[in-house]
């Protein structure tokens, strides 16, 4: 500053400050040069040199004091004497002491203090009471300066390591702040260079040198915050990361520019993914810390992770760190802090969608208490106080899209009751105010779906709110859409109107929004829109309005979130698909959308919703041209590279076509005049029938996918582990040897062979064309070395196929389980027997581990795959005690000579109780079977499961009675039988002397039946029981009179249709004359396209909104005219060339 620049006062302190910095540095300087250097602190000892005692004198000159000044002499001197006394009193004082050397150090006695008190709390903070983050601070606002906070950190780190954690946390909080819509690419750059140094800071950089991560230091706040801005600012890294790689390697090969930005892209991923498990640790070990906001939003965030595309974090951590929150927030709920740590709704509403999408087992006790935060709370701004958020449309949708989510996995079987209060509020509040698109189609979807869930005797309070709610949505819906300010999204307007149609709302409540629905579903019905609201703009323009007509109303927006926070979280889709409804708690960008862009198009599942709604509720007056012109749209392939129709789609469109247009129920042959069919409905309904049935065979080629993918990952592990080792051996003659255990496809059994040289020997619990499967696996003079097992679809499953490989392994050999992440690969390493693992369910079943601890130990994921989708987990067999063998050789205790033996373990008794067909008299009377016998990795376990309770009640009460059976006996075939639980319902349906086959791949299921029906004798009729896949196993020339079949169409979690193929293809020529074949299938599967396809007549006996029944009648002669349409097909092909020839002739 220049002399005179401030009054006498200001030149009075400014001088005093710049004497003191003198002071100090002449002090510093003093013991540096009489060695004691080493007692100074590292901030002190930038200050000893002689250019900052130089720098100190200069700015005395400018203030105006030189260096001949008395108050400069005497700074001097006053320096030197502070620095001696320093010096002495360094040499007195200890490590810790004070200074007279014995007295503790403030600083020390601060460090004691904080150790106590992170052992009386548990460890962590951030969620102390005491903390400026409490629950009345949202974590996605501009959160408070942590200076002022009051936190318990970790003792066992300094302040300095706690300060740069809370550092960079801070910087990936402030990245999320920054706006996305506004970036430039230099701009992007930058952001990019900030994020991974704050990620990299955070991560352990050296792990040569052993030093821990800075997330050791984080208490429960910042672990919390660093997981909430990893989530919102992973998808922004990612893109900008593969852009400027791209951009960066334009002048490369196409090969090399792929290779470098796929490699870029990993290593920016594997820094997240590496960070956000370190940060879920870090919360987990503190979690009994947190506040009710820390532990939601960890939840949210841990979820939002695990479901993004790509997966950044693995998801059994999430579960475990979501499950941990839960219960941190019932104690929250329910404890003696509720008043200091009161759970608000956007905390409920956060956590209960993070169980969700994660499928978390929620507590019934908890899950009320948090759907009863948002139902019960004040919408009167008046009765809020500081630490009560209110009510939120947003959020109440949020919990009710929850709770249906989870009520449909199986995981909280009283979500439809807990939802009944909140159903209503939200109905109510709906006529009160108006809600935004996305709120009215997530909370209707929801609300159908709780109903739905809702027994038959239910009482009507339970379901008249949900009803209730639905109406109300259906008419702010229809208000919104007709005002024409703005397109509405088709699928949020589905997803209502499919809620209508699950509750049966009365048909003028549904008319005007599925009118307006179809009115745009079409290219020349949304350019008419358009127009339109163009012309109400410029009407509004000449009004004097504020040009902002169309992009919606001021106040809209239910939610704090920042529009930064909407794109990324659009961007988290979860793996598995749905026609559900997806909730992501995205800024609902309706508002400024026109009838021209992408969003206002709908896609073919939105029109198939809406076409089944117009079926169920029978909306007469949408025009049927309208109707169709929509069909027709959702069969076009699109040109803006959008999916088409897929395969659900296309089965739900059978059904809803058919009742929309009026032609009767779903079936395969159509033909003008028939129910009333038009040539314009022939046209449509032919033109759905061949593409379900294309859509149908396009899955069956990516039915291999996860075998494929998991397989390929094992496979690569064991090359590198084995390859070089066995192909070394092979000198010696003798080949290490190789269990492959439900190898079906053969994926792994000829690399094994050719890459490392196995010995591979296949064991199949189900059977493959010429291939048997066998129960258990063969007994062999010497036991394997390794063996390799698909991951079955349920843990009881894989106990049991575990149990049986250990059977036929040596001592210390080692298991490889290998499958995919959706199919729970990871849960294989989870410890059970704990106090919080499940024993039982309602029913009494007791759950396996499985991995059996008492044959394998604790096994490990060894390698995972680039995706995150595929996994390998190795556990080692265990030595167990032996006994001598009648061979004279050692076997283990645990290995049984019997197969039924060591499978008892396994085995389940249960009661039937099959219902009667809905056709008999007075309703029929069910029929009990008592001790049937179930094993693990039966369809529906082996028992009776909803869709064949459907195809029991729909088929008829008595079979046969058209002829007499006296010579030749009725004859009935079970197609994929299982357990045999049709072939039992059948027994007193069908004449006595009939005879009833079984017929299924799945070995285990056959060793079931065959206890069932031939040593427990569940049938006065005769019963075989035939291992087959599809019909290969059964003559060629066996027909029968009656085929029933509860066709499986997926295999795994990929949907294959290959069986149902095999059976619509082949029924007709295992029927006799007049049989008839009964099956039941997914509402949403194509069975009619399919059997288009093969020229079957296959017809629609009975639907509901889940499920429908099929029929297949064969004639006295069925077969010639199966055979004459083929020789039609050909003739009309030749007069048609004929014709061509006759043209060319005339021409000439």
């Amino acid at each position: 500053r220049a002399p005179g620049a401030m009054g006498d006062t200001g030149d009075t302190k400014w001088h005093r400050a710049l004497l003191k910095k003198l002071r100090s540095a002449v002090a510093v300087k003093c013991r540096v040069d009489a060695g004691d250097a080493g007692s100074l602190q590292k901030s002190q000892a930038g200050k000893g040199t002689k250019r900052a005692i130089d720098d100190a004198l200069a700015s005395l000159k400018l203030a105006g004091l030189g260096r001949d000044a008395p108050l400069v002499a005497a700074a001097f001197e006053q320096g030197l004497k502070e620095g001696g006394v320093a010096m002495e009193l360094a040499k007195k004082r200890g490590p810790d002491g004070g200074a007279d050397g014995t007295t503790p150090s403030k600083k020390r006695l601060k460090r004691e203090a904080r150790a106590e008190a992170w052992t009386t709390s548990g460890g962590g903070g951030g969620g102390d009471e005491k903390s400026g983050f409490g629950a009345a601070n949202r974590i996605d606002k501009t959160i408070p300066d942590p200076a002022n906070a009051t936190t318990i950190r970790n003792p066992l780190v300094s302040g300095h390591v706690f300060a740069a954690c809370k550092r960079a946390v801070f910087v990936l909080h402030a990245l999320t702040k920054e706006n996305e819509h506004a970036s430039t690419t230099q701009n992007d750059k930058s952001w990019r260079v900030r994020f991974h140094e704050a990620v990299e800071t955070l991560c352990e950089k050296n792990s040569s040198e052993k030093k821990p991560s800075l997330v050791v230091a984080a208490d429960a706040q910042l672990a919390g915050i660093g997981l909430w801005a990893l989530a919102k600012t992973s998808r922004r890294a990612f893109d900008i990361t593969a852009k400027d790689t791209t951009k960066d390697t334009k002048d490369t090969t196409t090969t090399t520019t792929t290779t470098s930005i796929l490699s870029t892209s990993l290593k920016a991923r594997a820094l997240v993914t590496n960070l956000s498990a370190a940060l879920s640790r870090r919360f987990i070990s503190v979690c009994d810390s947190s506040d009710a906001r820390g532990a939601a939003t960890a939840a949210w965030a841990v979820a939002s992770l695990a479901i993004a595309q790509p997966a950044c974090m693995d998801r059994a951590v999430a579960v475990t760190l979501c499950g941990r929150a839960m219960r941190r927030l019932d104690r929250l709920s329910s404890g003696e802090r509720k008043k200091e740590s009161a759970v608000n709704p956007q905390d409920a509403a956060n956590a209960l969608w993070a169980c969700a999408k994660l499928r978390v087992v929620v507590d019934v006790a908890c899950a009320k208490a948090l759907v009863g935060v948002v139902a019960n709370g004040t919408d009167d701004p008046s009765k809020i106080d500081k630490k009560q958020q209110p009510t939120n449309p947003r959020e109440m949708s949020a919990v009710l899209w929850s709770l249906a989510t989870l009520h449909g996995d199986g995981l909280c079987p009283d979500a439809p009751s807990l939802g009944v209060a909140l159903a209503k509020k939200c109905g109510d509040k709906c006529g009160a105010q108006s809600f935004s698109p996305r709120v009215l189609g997530d909370a209707a979807w929801a609300c159908g779906k709780l109903f739905g869930a809702l027994v038959d005797g239910s009482a009507v309070t339970h379901k008249e709110p949900f009803k209730s709610a639905v109406t109300q949505f259906a008419r702010a819906a229809a208000a919104s859409i007709q005002q024409g300010t703005s397109s509405f999204p088709p699928r949020n307007a589905a997803n209502v109107l499919w809620a209508c149609a699950s509750v049966r709302v009365d048909a003028e409540v549904a008319e005007p929004l599925a009118m307006s629905f179809f009115a745009t579903a079409t290219a020349a019905g949304r350019a008419d829109a358009e127009r339109k609201r163009r012309g109400l703009a410029k009407q509004s323009a000449a009004a004097g309005g504020k040009g902002d007509f169309g992009k919606g109303k001021k106040g809209h927006k239910e939610t704090n979130v920042t529009k930064t926070e909407s794109k990324v979280q659009e961007s988290l889709k979860t793996i598995d698909s749905s026609d559900s409804s997806d909730f992501d708690f995205a800024e609902d960008a309706s508002d400024s959308v026109s009838f021209e862009s992408a969003s206002a198009k709908p896609s073919p599942s939105d029109i198939a919703v809406a076409v089944e709604a117009v079926s169920v509720l029978q909306l007469t007056s949408v025009p049927l041209d309208k109707i169709r012109s929509a069909i027709s749209s959702a069969l076009t392939a699109p040109k803006d590279g959008t999916p088409e129709i897929n395969w659900r789609a296309a089965g739900r469109l059978e059904h809803g076509a058919f009742g929309a247009l009026r032609v009767g129920m779903a079936r395969s042959v159509v033909e003008v005049g028939a129910g009333g069919v038009t040539k314009q409905d022939a046209e449509v309904l032919k033109r759905l029938l061949r593409r379900g049935a294309a859509a149908a065979a396009e899955a069956d080629l990516q039915r291999l996918t996860l075998e494929e993918g998991s397989g390929n990952l094992v496979t690569d592990l064991l090359v590198k582990e084995f390859g070089t080792a066995v192909v070394d051996d092979l000198s010696t003659e003798k080949k290490k040897t190789i269990l492959c255990v439900d190898d079906t496809h053969r994926l792994l059994s000829l690399p094994l062979r050719e890459q490392c040289g196995f010995k591979v020997t296949n064991w199949n619990r189900f059977c493959r064309r010429e291939r048997s499967g066998s129960v258990w696996p063969a007994s062999t003079k010497e036991l394997f070395t390794c063996a390799t097992v698909r991951y079955p679809s349920t843990r009881n499953a894989a106990a049991m196929v575990m149990t049986a490989t250990a059977s036929r392994l040596a001592p210390n050999a080692s298991i490889y389980l290998y499958g995919a992440r959706v199919e729970g690969i990871h849960s294989a390493c989870f410890v059970t027997g704990g106090a919080g693992d499940r024993k039982g369910n309602e029913q009494g079943d007791t759950f396996h581990p499985a991995v059996p601890r008492d044959l394998f130990t604790d096994p490990e994921i060894v390698s995972t795959s680039r995706c995150g989708g595929f996994a390998v987990a190795r556990c080692l067999r265990k030595e167990t005690l032996a006994e001598e063998t009648s061979d004279g050789k050692a076997q283990d205790v645990s290995r049984k000579k019997n197969p039924g033996s060591s499978m008892e373990a396994f085995r389940k008794t249960a009661t039937l109780v099959l219902p009667a067909s809905d056709s008999s008299p007075n309703g029929g009377e069910t029929t009990t079977v008592t001790d049937w016998h179930t094993y693990p990795g039966l369809f529906a376990g082996g028992g009776l499961d909803v869709m064949t309770n459907v195809l029991l009640k729909a088929m008829p009460g008595k079979f046969g009675l058209e002829r007499n059976h006296e010579n030749a006996p009725f004859t009935v075939l079970d197609y994929c039988a299982g357990s045999g639980v049709l072939a039992a319902a059948l027994q007193s349906r069908i004449p006595q002397n009939s005879v009833l086959t079984l017929c299924d791949a799945d070995s285990v299921a056959l060793h079931c039946a065959r206890e069932n029906f031939v040593v427990n004798a569940h049938h006065t009729q005769r019963t075989v029981v035939v291992p087959s896949d599809c019909f290969g196993g059964l003559s060629p020339t066996e027909t029968f009179d009656l085929i029933v079949s509860n066709p499986p169409v997926h295999l795994g979690l990929q949907s294959e249709f290959t069986v149902l193929r095999q059976l619509l293809c082949e029924c007709i020529n295992r029927l006799n004359n007049g049989g008839t074949c009964w099956l039941v299938a997914q509402r949403y599967v194509p069975v009619a396209a399919m059997a288009h396809e093969e020229n079957v007549d296959v017809a629609c006996a009975f639907a509901d909104d889940k499920f429908a029944a099929w029929v297949l009648r064969k004639g006295s002669s069925d077969s010639e005219e199966k055979s004459d349409t083929k020789e039609g097909t050909t003739s009309k092909k030749d007069k048609k060339d004929k014709k061509e020839q006759e043209k060319k002739e005339k021409k000439k």
